[in-house]
């Protein structure tokens, strides 16, 4: 029997979700694939050839955008009218079941252009969003995200920045590095892939010593618990 694929970012996430027993250890493989958008593209594919696993889950910290709606269980979720209040930012994760790409253009903030604008088709079907799998049974799941997770080149540095991409962006709920490489990728193998992410801090701030890491980490192995009994 094929068994399952869980991919992070880094050792550090790994190794959080497997504390909060996240892994099912009989049923998958575990790959760190690395930050950003290249590496993650890179070693999913080296991972799929190796494994040939049945399902994959790209799982780890993400941003979370100001505002709380668009979250279907946003109890307790701040108005994102201060993204600095990293303090405020919950901890949940989501599963997603769609994504879509940034920092692939031309030019900078306000001049940039991406290849939808520049009437490039790079998502191979005239749109900025790829589709990704969603958990079974979908009418059980309780951290399912109305929005979608928007995965970047380089990360929101500033609330500035966080609020422009939004702007661009208004269905986005969370920013990442790596998933929309690994769902590609995953669709090339034609594998079902499953995208999870667990809120560590606001997107643009960078404060990495008020972010909370190791809830939002409890919570993505809460959520896979569920999937690996349920799935």
């Amino acid at each position: 029997m094929k068994q399952d694929l869980l991919l992070t970012a880094t050792e550090m996430e790994r190794d959080g979700i497997a504390q909060f027993d996240g892994l099912a250890a009989d049923r998958v493989n575990v790959q760190v694939i690395g930050v950003g958008l290249v590496a993650a593209a890179i070693h999913t594919m080296q991972a799929l050839q190796r494994f040939q696993p049945a399902r994959v889950i790209v799982a780890g910290i993400a941003g979370r955008f100001g505002r709380a709606d668009g979250l279907n269980d946003a109890d307790g979720l701040n108005d994102g009218t201060d993204l600095d209040a990293a303090t405020d930012v919950p901890q949940h994760a989501h599963w997603f079941r769609s994504l879509a790409l940034d920092g692939i253009g031309v030019g900078q903030a306000d001049q940039f252009l991406d290849p939808q604008d520049l009437g490039w088709d790079f998502a191979g079907k005239g749109t900025r969003n790829v589709d990704c799998a969603l958990p079974c049974p979908v009418d059980q799941v309780t951290g399912l995200a109305d929005g979608y997770l928007l995965s970047v080149c380089a990360a929101s540095a500033s609330a500035e920045e966080a609020q422009w991409r939004q702007q661009r962006f208004p269905g986005a709920v969370a920013e990442d590095m790596e998933s929309y490489a690994v769902v590609k990728a995953c669709q090339a193998f034609d594998v079902p892939v499953f995208v999870l992410r667990g809120y560590s801090n606001s997107v643009g701030y960078r404060d990495h010593a008020s972010w909370k890491i190791q809830p939002a980490l409890q919570s993505i192995a809460s959520q896979l618990q569920w999937f690996w009994k349920t799935c």
